[in-house]
């Protein structure tokens, strides 16, 4: 299946960079990884999918959308 893409500049609050490999991390930062990718991205999507139109009022701001 081709699926259509296109490359553009990064939109502000997006991600520069992904790993989804912790282990520099632990080692450079003695951090460990939580939960695995799969369940950190799930749950993102699950919060992003309970805001009212993407995006959700908290203390006179807006959190979250696009």
């Amino acid at each position: 299946v081709k699926i259509a893409s296109e490359t553009v500049e990064r939109r502000e609050g997006s991600m520069a960079e992904v790993k989804v490999d912790s282990s520099e991390a632990e080692k450079k930062l003695k951090w460990k990884a939580e939960v695995s990718i799969d369940e950190s991205l799930r749950s993102a999507w699950q919060w992003q999918m309970h805001l009212e139109d993407g995006k959700v009022e908290k203390k006179g701001r807006l959190l979250g959308g696009s």
